[in-house]
């Protein structure tokens, strides 16, 4: 058989979406890192079985054990409530923010039936959702009342379990916490534009790691002559000029901003309609990840 190739991620990527790295596990050993260190792996249970079989049991005794602390350690590092039921409904394990949830240890919970813990749950749309996921092997995906604090609601996911004898896990987290986040990210956004449409002599652009714009002040419409319907989508080259497109101008101030912040920028620019553009102003440098994203802030140069 050919080997698998392994497919390794954080741990902190692990605590933003366990449920991805699992559905990854079920078609290739996940090694999950921390610090750039090996230290879990994920197998799909028919891997498992594939080991056990040829005489190679990955883990016995003391290891197995070393195996269910840190798999539990992994667990309690998700930001996500998790949950896993075997086919009987029993709980079979409980993260720390599942017990934050639901108010009581893990201890009281693990190894007794759902229904019996949340009764309040037993007979309604989460009772509902759950049975698709275990008695029909679908993915699903809700938004319910918490069982233990119905004023809260929570998103839910929940999977069932790659193993011979059944199963689910389930993810949630606070929807009334997402909902307010929401709620003040569109004010926010609001305010922002507002802002924005009043500062007619200031291009506000907004680009990706790719150089791709998805943001377009109507500053910026002033000042380079293209609306932001016919900007968003396109490569933020398509203001600068041919020279300084030819030199990797944009790539390299990229690079300076991702080292340092924000950057000065002072320079010529190309307007829609062929002409150049004396302006000056910062790149920054707004957000973490791949690549990472930025906002560039240029005004027309006085004098000019």
């Amino acid at each position: 058989m050919t080997a698998r190739k392994e497919v390794r991620i954080s741990a902190a990527e692990v605590s933003r979406n366990f449920g991805a790295a699992q559905e990854q596990a079920q078609d290739a050993p996940v090694v999950v890192t921390h610090h750039g260190k090996p230290r879990v792996a994920l197998l799909d249970y028919a891997e498992y079985e594939r080991l056990r079989e040829a005489g190679r049991p990955p883990l016995q005794g003391g290891d197995a054990e070393a195996l269910r602390r840190k798999l539990r350690l992994l667990l309690d590092a998700i930001a996500e409530g998790y949950v896993s039921l075997d086919a009987e409904w029993r709980i079979v394990t409980v993260n720390r923010v599942a017990e934050f949830y639901f108010g009581r240890d893990r201890a009281e919970v693990e190894g007794r039936v759902l229904w019996d813990v949340f009764p309040a749950a037993a007979g309604g749309r989460v009772a509902h959702e759950l049975g698709r996921a275990m008695k029909g092997g679908e993915v699903v995906a809700f938004e319910a009342s918490s069982p233990t604090f119905p004023e809260r609601l929570v998103d839910v996911r929940a999977y069932p379990l790659p193993l011979p004898e059944g199963g689910i896990a389930i993810l949630f987290s606070n929807a009334t916490e997402r909902r307010r986040l929401t709620e003040a990210l569109a004010k926010s956004e609001s305010r922002l534009r507002a802002l924005l449409s009043g500062m007619v002599d200031t291009a506000v652009v907004g680009f990706d790691a790719a150089g791709v714009v998805n943001s377009w002040s109507p500053g910026a419409e002033a000042l380079f002559g293209t609306t932001e319907a016919e900007m968003l989508g396109r490569s933020i080259e398509a203001i600068h000029t041919p020279e300084e497109r030819a030199r990797g101008a944009q790539w390299a101030a990229m690079a300076r901003a991702r080292g340092d912040g924000v950057i000065e920028l002072a320079g010529d620019y190309a307007a829609a309609d062929g002409s150049r553009v004396p302006a000056s102003g910062r790149l920054i440098a707004v957000a973490d990840g791949p690549g990472g994203a930025f906002l560039m802030v240029i005004r027309r140069r006085d004098g000019d």
